[in-house]
């Protein structure tokens, strides 16, 4: 059932075809933990139209709208690639207000490596005044703030438009000159080139919006986090979103991953048409078997047993 007025929030989400299954968990997370109506816009990166009809089976667990926004034709080869875990579809963002219909005025960002426990309907809600974005401070924004000659420094993970205003600029064309003019500069690529231009005309939003990965590193934490203590506190006991930011383990649908809350994502998967990803998970962590030089490891229920190999006799 097609839905639109007033009331619908309105998610952008930038992906290609393998993201398919971790966009189809925000979207089950931002469905459960909310009774307001969304409509989804998906900036396409090549998603098959096998995945399209799987994500679409979301709307068992409440209706929705979703549209999807061909990228083939946007032109990216002027911006970097830096990073292993971070894809061209970083850039999609950029062309944000060009894309979407002129009568829709605010939409909310997100990277599919997150998964939402609070209500969404409350950070659309945000009163943005004129700024151009609403995001939350990186949580090691003075060091990042300090190579690019600004004051402060969001994560562009989670973000707010304000197209009304940002439809009074060329977004990309903007991006796009600061890179060439500051390019030795960058290093986080698009949210770097963000941050560059619109630090100053952002609103920042309370770090339970974007809980990112460092906060859980006991270390950094102590260290090097510019959030104050009760932030930290309230961030870890009631996160609105989880972002699981950084590469490798810090991804829960890594296996062995490291970060503390990757059962949170699994929670939501099995909700989806991806669940058997789920079923795999539960199974492996039920009972595996692992062998090394020495030893065969078993695991039965998160339970480690070594047990030695018997040496080979020869027999000459």
């Amino acid at each position: 059932m097609e839905q639109c007025n007033n009331d619908t929030i309105h998610i952008i989400f930038a992906i290609n075809d393998s993201y398919s299954a971790q966009c189809a968990v925000v979207i089950t997370s931002i469905l459960k933990n909310s009774k307001a109506f969304f409509h989804f816009h998906v900036l396409d990166g090549g998603i098959s139209e096998s995945n399209k009809n799987k994500i679409a089976k979301l709307k068992r667990v409440r209706d929705f709208n979703i549209s999807y926004h061909d990228m083939k034709n946007f032109d990216f080869s002027e911006l970097p690639l830096n990073r292993d875990w971070i894809s061209v579809e970083t850039y999609y963002r950029l062309f944000i207000p060009d894309i979407i219909d002129k009568t829709i005025n605010k939409v909310i960002y997100l990277d599919c490596d997150i998964i939402v426990k609070g209500d969404l309907f409350n950070l659309y809600n945000t009163d943005l005044g004129n700024n151009l974005f609403g995001a939350v401070l990186d949580e090691t924004y003075k060091d990042n703030a300090e190579r690019l000659g600004i004051k402060k420094y969001f994560n562009a993970g989670v973000l707010i438009f304000n197209l009304a205003k940002l439809r009074e600029i060329n977004l990309a064309s903007k991006c796009i000159e600061f890179y060439k003019q500051n390019n030795k500069k960058i290093i986080y690529q698009d949210q770097d080139i963000l941050n560059g231009l619109f630090s100053e005309n952002t609103k920042y939003v309370p770090f339970i919006w974007n809980v990112t990965s460092l906060l859980y590193l006991k270390d950094v934490c102590e260290n090097n986090l510019y959030i104050s203590a009760e932030e930290q506190v309230q961030a870890l006991k009631t996160p609105m979103i989880i972002h699981y930011t950084g590469g490798g383990r810090n991804k829960p649908w890594v296996e062995n991953s490291i970060h503390p809350l990757a059962y949170e994502y699994f929670n939501y998967l099995k909700f989806t048409p991806y669940k058997i990803n789920y079923i795999k998970k539960c199974l492996q962590f039920m009972f595996s078997i692992k062998n090394s030089e020495n030893h065969k490891i078993i695991n039965i229920l998160g339970i480690k047993v070594k047990i030695k190999r018997r040496k080979k006799i020869s027999h000459k």
